[in-house]
């Protein structure tokens, strides 16, 4: 005959009550949901860093990748253009190299991500962001002399392989010293250009009194 212990008796009609009263048989689903979001915010972060990594290293192809076809990219806050990802990767490739005045080099410092899922396939995530960078004004380079500040606002969508990808992405500026450094690199060029033209007019031409000796 089986023997228990009085302990293992209230134990066991305990959990019976508890399971009749539906406890357990919610506690579960909950757990899985967040087991699966813990999975999603990771590849939200993994999307983050794709999108970051494609714009500081110039890969345009990978840059387009991180979103849909029809997805809309606005950068008008930072000066920029708002289009479809293919349109705003060719301007992007241009600002980055196509231009006598482009910037060479940028490095996202990304942090501070707010993850909101709004259904089971769709998020929104928002990150702040500091990118230092280069300049480079044909022939020179400089930098880095200016960072840029704010914040990346996108809508994720999950794709069948679970990763996820941009439908929209706006850009809001926190701060940009791009403006007045790049106004000041010029004016300075420029002010390099004129003293450097005085001078050498000034070299090449003769004082008045030295013209009028050689025509006595």
């Amino acid at each position: 005959m089986p023997r228990f212990s009085f302990v293992g008796v209230i134990t066991l009609c305990t959990n019976l009550l508890l399971c009749g009263s539906n406890v357990y048989c919610h506690d579960a689903p909950e757990t899985d949901v967040a087991h699966l979001r813990m999975g999603d915010r990771q590849l939200i972060k993994d999307f983050l860093v794709s999108y970051c990594t494609a714009v500081d290293r110039g890969d345009w192809e990978g840059y387009v990748k991180v979103f849909t076809p029809d997805a809309i990219v606005d950068y008008t806050a930072a000066g920029g253009i708002k289009g479809s990802p293919k349109v705003v990767a060719e301007w992007l490739s241009m600002v980055f190299g196509g231009y006598p005045v482009h910037l060479t080099r940028q490095q996202h410092l990304v942090q501070n991500l707010e993850i909101n899922f709004t259904s089971a396939t769709t998020a929104t995530l928002r990150a702040a962001y500091t990118a230092p960078m280069s300049i480079n004004i044909v022939p020179f380079e400089y930098g880095p002399i200016f960072t840029a500040g704010g914040w990346y606002i996108h809508k994720l969508v999950k794709q069948d392989d679970g990763s996820w990808i941009s439908t929209h992405l706006l850009e809001e500026i926190a701060y940009n010293q791009a403006l007045v450094h790049v106004t000041a690199i010029i004016l300075g060029f420029l002010y390099g250009v004129y003293v450097l033209f005085r001078w050498l007019r000034a070299g090449t031409s003769e004082p008045a009194d030295l013209r009028a000796k050689k025509k006595d």
